[in-house]
């Protein structure tokens, strides 16, 4: 049983008509002691979120993307704060598929499909431009998600990291 910094104490049956006459038990002794009885530290998985299209839909369908969550602490560990996110995402690797399956709908049209858009020349490129664009007409522009800032915020290009800028503009789904 892990330490909950609960205080017992040994209580002994001293009643000698009685069939536990003898016997010790431990109690709760009714108070919280955590300098003598520290908590462990627990260590808290990382939020993940990912977008997952469905896959099981019937010849001539498509599927539709759904966003895929485990909140931050899904999981955790009292050995580091890798293991927790390792744990959460093994779990989220085996679940995600099975979550979109489940979620997602099948259309006769093909979803719109998005992706990042970075800059592509000059002193930003390979950044993140905080837009995403639908891979099945690409004048189709929108602002990112939250969640796709996250995702998407990094230097995309072979020059090495690129100090990009913060998305100020982003919707929230």
């Amino acid at each position: 049983m892990a330490n909950t910094g609960r205080v017992e104490k040994q209580q002994r049956d001293m009643n000698p008509n009685s069939p536990t006459y003898g016997t010790v038990r431990w109690v709760d002794a009714g108070y919280t002691d955590l300098t003598a009885c520290p908590l462990p530290t627990v260590f808290r998985s990382a939020r993940i979120s990912e977008s997952v299209t469905r896959n099981d839909c019937p010849s001539g369908q498509f599927g539709s993307a759904v966003t895929y969550t485990l909140p931050d602490g899904y999981k955790t560990s009292a050995i580091s704060q890798a293991d927790a996110d390792q744990q959460a995402q093994a779990y989220f690797d085996a679940t995600k598929q099975a979550y979109a399956n489940a979620n997602g709908v099948c259309d006769t049209q093909q979803a719109d499909q998005w992706a990042p858009l970075y800059y592509t020349s000059g002193s930003s490129e390979g950044c993140f431009r905080c837009l995403m664009y639908n891979t099945n007409d690409p004048s189709d522009v929108r602002a990112a998600t939250e969640d796709e800032a996250t995702n998407y915020f990094v230097a995309y290009n072979t020059t090495g990291t690129v100090p990009c800028g913060s998305c100020s503009a982003v919707i929230n789904p």
